[in-house]
């Protein structure tokens, strides 16, 4: 006869209860591991530039970077708007391109709050990855499809021949240029089907210091 503080079944149960926590376990290495759960916080933004114009891979010769930082200069005295171009060595591990350049716009507040006029053209060289990231006041004048334009075929093909200086300053012209005119729309008032893209371009055969993608 069986005490009656003991129960028939209660042998195995520690076997099933220790299996269970090992599952889980197991399930939460998994869950870690491939990314379900991010292992780590947020990159914080780079400290915002002194001037719009912000290299800080030593690519820009001081004459380019002055000439065109005086060219943003004069575009913010006459219309408000505000353009900041920065250059950076790579893009934080980890991260998503389009998240962190639109968390460096917010962190450095380009543009004027209530009118949310900047456009943050970023280039991380290493990477050979860019992107423009557009105010909300200013999407009518730069909409994601020209910003994926001017970065595929103005800015890329300078890239693509190891001139990183000349593709800046043709982007540079090119947004400058749009902020001046209305976009461009093919015939019949649509973009593009190929120009429905996102603001992103990554330089595919682009030699910059020594490496290629």
């Amino acid at each position: 006869m069986v005490p009656p503080s003991a129960s028939p079944d209660r042998g195995p149960r520690p076997l099933k209860s220790r299996a269970r926590r090992l599952a889980s376990i197991w399930i939460t290495l998994w869950i870690v591991v491939f990314g379900v759960v991010p292992l780590t916080a947020e990159t914080p933004a780079p400290e915002p530039p002194a001037r719009h114009v912000d290299d800080r891979t030593g690519f820009m010769r001081p004459e380019t970077f002055s000439r065109l930082d005086q060219r943003l200069v004069e575009l913010e005295r006459r219309t408000g708007s505000q353009i900041v171009v920065t250059l950076l060595p790579s893009l934080p591990a980890g991260e998503v391109l389009e998240d962190y350049v639109r968390r460096v716009f917010n962190a450095w507040k380009i543009g004027e709050t209530n009118r949310n006029n900047g456009i943050l053209f970023a280039v991380f060289v290493d990477d050979h990855r860019m992107r423009i990231e557009v105010g909300s006041g200013l999407s009518r004048r730069v909409p994601n499809a020209l910003a994926a334009r001017i970065l595929r075929d103005t800015v890329a093909p300078h890239f693509q021949s190891n001139d990183i200086e000349g593709g800046v300053t043709a982007g540079v012209d090119a947004l400058l240029h749009a902020m001046k005119a209305a976009p461009i729309r093919a015939a019949g008032g649509h973009e593009r089907i190929r120009d429905r893209l996102d603001s992103t371009t990554i330089i595919r055969s682009c030699g910059v210091r020594g490496t290629n993608v």
